[in-house]
Protein backbone atom coordinates (compact mmCIF):
# COMPACT_ATOMS: atom_id res chain seq x y z
CA UNK A 1 0.00 0.00 0.00
CA UNK A 2 1.57 3.01 -0.78
CA UNK A 3 2.02 6.21 1.64
CA UNK A 4 -0.51 9.62 0.76
CA UNK A 5 1.14 12.40 1.28
CA UNK A 6 -1.20 15.88 1.18
CA UNK A 7 0.31 18.89 1.63
CA UNK A 8 -1.38 22.65 1.69
CA UNK A 9 -0.60 26.24 1.47
CA UNK A 10 -2.91 29.28 1.56
CA UNK A 11 -2.54 32.56 -0.12
CA UNK A 12 -1.03 36.26 1.27
CA UNK A 13 -4.86 37.01 0.85
CA UNK A 14 -6.08 34.11 3.45
CA UNK A 15 -6.94 35.83 7.10
CA UNK A 16 -4.46 33.33 8.81
CA UNK A 17 -1.58 35.02 6.39
CA UNK A 18 -2.96 38.60 6.96
CA UNK A 19 -2.84 38.47 10.47
CA UNK A 20 0.54 36.73 10.80
CA UNK A 21 1.80 39.53 7.84
CA UNK A 22 0.04 42.38 10.37
CA UNK A 23 2.37 40.65 13.20
CA UNK A 24 5.42 40.46 11.47
CA UNK A 25 5.04 44.42 10.26
CA UNK A 26 4.60 44.96 14.31
CA UNK A 27 7.73 43.03 14.80
CA UNK A 28 10.02 44.67 12.01
CA UNK A 29 8.43 48.37 13.18
CA UNK A 30 9.83 47.46 17.02
CA UNK A 31 13.35 46.11 15.62
CA UNK A 32 13.46 48.97 13.49
CA UNK A 33 13.00 51.56 16.44
CA UNK A 34 15.19 49.73 18.55
CA UNK A 35 16.92 46.57 17.91
CA UNK A 36 17.04 45.18 21.32
CA UNK A 37 12.95 45.04 21.75
CA UNK A 38 11.34 41.90 22.52
CA UNK A 39 7.67 41.66 20.69
CA UNK A 40 5.34 39.17 21.56
CA UNK A 41 2.14 39.56 19.12
CA UNK A 42 -0.67 38.27 17.65
CA UNK A 43 -3.43 39.21 15.26
CA UNK A 44 -7.24 38.49 15.24
CA UNK A 45 -9.46 39.70 12.64
CA UNK A 46 -12.96 39.54 11.67
CA UNK A 47 -16.09 40.60 10.40
CA UNK A 48 -18.85 42.60 12.29
CA UNK A 49 -22.10 43.93 11.79
CA UNK A 50 -20.17 47.55 12.28
CA UNK A 51 -17.65 47.15 9.11
CA UNK A 52 -14.65 44.70 10.96
CA UNK A 53 -12.32 44.80 13.18
CA UNK A 54 -8.85 44.40 13.76
CA UNK A 55 -7.00 43.57 17.10
CA UNK A 56 -3.27 43.95 17.40
CA UNK A 57 -2.58 42.73 21.23
CA UNK A 58 0.38 41.21 23.20
CA UNK A 59 3.61 41.91 25.70
CA UNK A 60 6.15 44.29 23.46
CA UNK A 61 9.12 45.78 24.91
CA UNK A 62 8.16 49.78 25.92
CA UNK A 63 11.53 50.46 23.88
CA UNK A 64 10.04 49.31 20.67
CA UNK A 65 8.16 52.97 20.88
CA UNK A 66 4.97 51.25 18.99
CA UNK A 67 1.96 54.23 18.92
CA UNK A 68 -1.94 53.18 18.19
CA UNK A 69 -1.10 55.43 15.44
CA UNK A 70 1.78 53.32 13.81
CA UNK A 71 -0.40 49.93 14.82
CA UNK A 72 -3.37 51.64 12.40
CA UNK A 73 -0.75 52.18 9.48
CA UNK A 74 0.70 49.16 10.10
CA UNK A 75 -2.85 47.33 9.40
CA UNK A 76 -3.69 49.67 6.57
CA UNK A 77 -0.14 48.99 5.19
CA UNK A 78 -0.84 45.17 5.36
CA UNK A 79 -4.64 45.42 3.98
CA UNK A 80 -3.55 47.12 1.12
CA UNK A 81 -1.58 44.24 -0.33
CA UNK A 82 -3.87 41.35 0.88
CA UNK A 83 -7.33 42.61 0.34
CA UNK A 84 -8.74 43.56 -3.05
CA UNK A 85 -12.78 44.06 -2.00
CA UNK A 86 -14.79 45.48 0.98
CA UNK A 87 -17.57 43.55 1.97
CA UNK A 88 -20.26 44.81 4.44
CA UNK A 89 -19.14 42.99 7.26
CA UNK A 90 -15.31 43.76 6.47
CA UNK A 91 -15.13 47.42 5.03
CA UNK A 92 -11.74 49.06 4.65
CA UNK A 93 -13.04 52.38 5.25
CA UNK A 94 -15.17 51.37 8.03
CA UNK A 95 -12.74 49.24 10.08
CA UNK A 96 -11.88 49.57 13.70
CA UNK A 97 -8.68 48.74 14.74
CA UNK A 98 -7.59 48.23 18.31
CA UNK A 99 -4.04 48.52 19.84
CA UNK A 100 -3.94 46.09 22.81
CA UNK A 101 -0.17 45.92 23.28
CA UNK A 102 1.06 46.29 26.79
CA UNK A 103 4.11 46.59 28.24
CA UNK A 104 6.13 43.64 28.36
CA UNK A 105 5.70 42.09 31.85
CA UNK A 106 8.92 42.88 34.44
CA UNK A 107 9.29 38.91 35.06
CA UNK A 108 9.79 38.03 31.36
CA UNK A 109 11.89 40.80 30.92
CA UNK A 110 14.05 39.88 33.43
CA UNK A 111 14.79 36.29 32.13
CA UNK A 112 15.62 37.23 28.76
CA UNK A 113 17.32 40.44 28.94
CA UNK A 114 19.39 40.29 32.46
CA UNK A 115 20.14 36.40 32.11
CA UNK A 116 23.26 35.48 29.32
CA UNK A 117 22.10 31.97 29.66
CA UNK A 118 18.73 32.99 29.11
CA UNK A 119 15.93 29.99 27.66
CA UNK A 120 14.56 30.48 24.34
CA UNK A 121 11.27 30.97 25.85
CA UNK A 122 7.75 29.41 24.30
CA UNK A 123 9.07 25.73 23.57
CA UNK A 124 7.80 23.51 20.11
CA UNK A 125 8.83 20.94 18.24
CA UNK A 126 9.07 21.46 14.68
CA UNK A 127 9.14 18.24 12.18
CA UNK A 128 10.86 18.49 8.57
CA UNK A 129 13.59 17.61 6.18
CA UNK A 130 15.10 19.04 3.17
CA UNK A 131 15.49 17.04 0.32
CA UNK A 132 17.77 17.81 -3.59
CA UNK A 133 14.27 16.61 -5.27
CA UNK A 134 13.26 20.29 -6.05
CA UNK A 135 14.91 23.47 -6.53
CA UNK A 136 13.55 24.77 -3.81
CA UNK A 137 15.29 21.49 -0.79
CA UNK A 138 11.90 21.62 0.39
CA UNK A 139 9.36 18.27 0.40
CA UNK A 140 8.15 17.54 -3.51
CA UNK A 141 4.24 17.36 -2.44
CA UNK A 142 4.76 21.05 -0.48
CA UNK A 143 6.88 22.24 -3.58
CA UNK A 144 4.11 21.20 -6.13
CA UNK A 145 1.02 23.03 -3.82
CA UNK A 146 3.47 26.12 -2.98
CA UNK A 147 4.39 26.73 -6.76
CA UNK A 148 0.59 26.27 -7.98
CA UNK A 149 -0.06 28.84 -5.10
CA UNK A 150 2.32 31.41 -6.42
CA UNK A 151 0.77 30.97 -9.75
CA UNK A 152 -2.72 31.06 -8.67
CA UNK A 153 -1.74 34.62 -6.45
CA UNK A 154 -0.33 36.05 -9.68
CA UNK A 155 -4.01 35.27 -11.81
CA UNK A 156 -5.96 36.50 -8.18
CA UNK A 157 -3.84 40.27 -8.53
CA UNK A 158 -4.36 40.42 -11.90
CA UNK A 159 -8.24 39.62 -12.52
CA UNK A 160 -10.49 41.68 -11.53
CA UNK A 161 -12.89 38.81 -10.82
CA UNK A 162 -11.08 36.91 -8.58
CA UNK A 163 -10.42 38.21 -4.78
CA UNK A 164 -6.82 37.31 -3.00
CA UNK A 165 -8.16 34.67 -0.60
CA UNK A 166 -7.63 31.31 -2.00
CA UNK A 167 -6.04 27.57 -1.11
CA UNK A 168 -4.30 25.00 -2.77
CA UNK A 169 -3.96 21.12 -1.89
CA UNK A 170 -1.96 18.50 -3.31
CA UNK A 171 -2.10 14.78 -2.62
CA UNK A 172 0.37 12.67 -3.46
CA UNK A 173 0.99 8.79 -3.28
CA UNK A 174 -1.83 7.06 -5.74
CA UNK A 175 -1.98 6.17 -8.98
CA UNK A 176 -2.22 10.44 -10.14
CA UNK A 177 -1.92 13.64 -7.99
CA UNK A 178 -5.02 15.53 -7.15
CA UNK A 179 -4.66 18.84 -6.68
CA UNK A 180 -7.95 20.70 -4.90
CA UNK A 181 -8.60 24.32 -5.57
CA UNK A 182 -10.41 27.35 -3.74
CA UNK A 183 -10.28 30.82 -4.32
CA UNK A 184 -12.96 33.34 -3.96
CA UNK A 185 -14.11 35.06 -6.86
CA UNK A 186 -17.10 37.36 -7.91
CA UNK A 187 -20.54 35.63 -8.02
CA UNK A 188 -20.73 36.48 -11.61
CA UNK A 189 -17.59 35.07 -12.87
CA UNK A 190 -17.50 32.55 -15.58
CA UNK A 191 -17.01 29.00 -13.69
CA UNK A 192 -15.66 27.49 -17.10
CA UNK A 193 -12.91 29.75 -17.41
CA UNK A 194 -11.80 29.67 -14.44
CA UNK A 195 -11.25 26.33 -14.52
CA UNK A 196 -9.39 26.23 -17.45
CA UNK A 197 -7.22 28.98 -16.67
CA UNK A 198 -6.63 26.92 -13.11
CA UNK A 199 -6.09 24.29 -15.47
CA UNK A 200 -3.40 26.04 -17.65
CA UNK A 201 -1.38 26.50 -14.34
CA UNK A 202 -0.91 23.11 -13.79
CA UNK A 203 -0.34 22.08 -17.32
CA UNK A 204 1.80 25.35 -18.24
CA UNK A 205 4.55 24.32 -15.39
CA UNK A 206 7.60 23.18 -16.11
CA UNK A 207 9.91 21.48 -13.36
CA UNK A 208 13.42 19.63 -14.18
CA UNK A 209 12.37 16.82 -11.51
CA UNK A 210 11.44 13.74 -13.08
CA UNK A 211 8.53 13.47 -10.65
CA UNK A 212 6.91 16.53 -11.57
CA UNK A 213 7.43 15.59 -15.45
CA UNK A 214 5.52 12.53 -14.35
CA UNK A 215 2.77 14.31 -11.98
CA UNK A 216 1.89 16.30 -15.60
CA UNK A 217 0.75 13.30 -17.12
CA UNK A 218 -1.20 12.00 -14.04
CA UNK A 219 -3.01 14.74 -12.34
CA UNK A 220 -6.63 14.76 -10.98
CA UNK A 221 -8.19 18.81 -10.28
CA UNK A 222 -10.85 19.66 -8.14
CA UNK A 223 -12.17 22.90 -7.99
CA UNK A 224 -13.75 24.73 -4.67
CA UNK A 225 -15.98 27.44 -5.69
CA UNK A 226 -15.88 30.55 -3.33
CA UNK A 227 -18.21 33.39 -4.69
CA UNK A 228 -17.85 36.54 -2.79
CA UNK A 229 -21.22 38.54 -1.79
CA UNK A 230 -21.35 41.88 -3.17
Amino acid sequence: MKNMVTAETVSPGHPDKIADLISDYVLTQALKNNSASKVAVETFLTGTKNGGLVLVGGEISEIANISSEDIREIVKLALSKTIKTSFEDFDLEKLSIYNELTPQSEEIRAAVEDDKNQGAGDQGIMVGYATNKTKSLMPVTFDKSRNIQKSLWDLQNSDPMLDLDSKVQVTSGGEKTKVVFSTQHQSDIDLEKLKEQVNEIVSELRFKSTSYKRWRKNKSCFFNSTPVRY
